[in-house]
């Protein structure tokens, strides 16, 4: 069952990977490219001087212009948790609280995204099959803003919010010599949707290979920090598209009109299915 589900994410999906998206900083042990942070490099609730300043940023933004990405994962360390939008300064207003009579009730926080309530499926989703174990921790999730800190021109934001909120729009687009402004200045209205999440995999920048797992427990719930990221990833490939795969099917594929059978099918590619029709 594993092998068919694989296959079929293989057939129906188009997964880019980046293993190492600032080449400069991963040879010379740094989180910048040279001086540039790339995590804050993007045209999104920034200064127009701000962006686009690193070829990571330009390279991320060019593939974004070229493709439509529907889920995404930026892994990262320095603490463990699994966060999603929003993380922008503009949406990390307190929340605030409105008289209702004699009570005071408190307003829905700022920095709730539109979709928040598909990432928050998706996340519990990821955080349920990463598990715990060899002295790892569950993830925990919530909002960047809320669980993380926030920051502008952060790419998850800019990846999921882009091309349609004007509040966190670059005006102009990003204004670094050697890069046009137009690559920033606007995006197709289809692009720039994605929902991304970011993974703090781990306290620790490195550790020994003990702590990493195994590939023969990959499906087995066991832990590591490699073994429980690649679960969680195949959850965002998964969860890509709704389909539906037929179980115990009848001799020959067949039902005849004068018989009776019991139809059997599972339903993928979503966190949570509340309700289904056979037509």
């Amino acid at each position: 069952k594993r092998l068919a589900w694989l296959s079929h994410l293989s057939r129906t999906r188009i997964v880019y990977a980046l293993p190492a998206t600032n080449p400069w900083g991963f040879a010379n042990h740094k989180r910048t490219e040279v001086r540039i942070d790339t995590n804050r490099d993007f045209a999104i609730d920034t200064a127009p001087s701000a962006c686009a300043q690193s070829a990571t940023g330009r390279v991320v933004n060019e593939l974004f212009r070229r493709h439509i990405f529907q889920v995404g994962i930026t892994f990262h360390g320095g603490m463990e948790a699994i966060a999603y939008e929003w993380g922008a300064p503009t949406y990390n207003q307190a929340r605030r609280f409105h008289s209702h009579g004699r009570r005071l009730r408190m307003a829905p926080p700022r920095d709730l995204a539109p979709d928040d309530a598909s990432q928050v499926a998706i996340s519990g989703a990821m955080a349920l099959v990463a598990g715990e174990g060899l002295g790892i921790r569950a993830y925990r999730k919530s909002r960047m803003n809320s669980i993380v800190y926030p920051v502008h021109g952060g790419m998850e934001d800019w990846a999921y919010a882009a091309s349609w909120d004007p509040a966190l729009s670059v005006k102009g687009g990003c204004s670094v010599k050697g890069y046009g402004r137009e690559r920033t200045a606007s995006y197709d209205d289809a692009s720039n949707r994605c929902s991304m999440l970011l993974v703090e995999t781990s306290n620790a920048k490195a550790g020994p290979p003990s702590l990493f797992g195994s590939e023969d427990k990959l499906f087995d719930m066991g832990p590591g920090h490699v073994t429980r990221n690649v679960r969680l990833a195949l959850v965002a490939v998964d969860v890509v598209e709704p389909y539906a795969a037929w179980r115990d099917s009848t001799e020959e594929g067949c039902i005849h009109r004068a018989s009776s059978t019991d139809l059997k099918f599972s339903v993928g590619g979503a966190a949570r299915v509340e309700s289904s029709t056979i037509y």
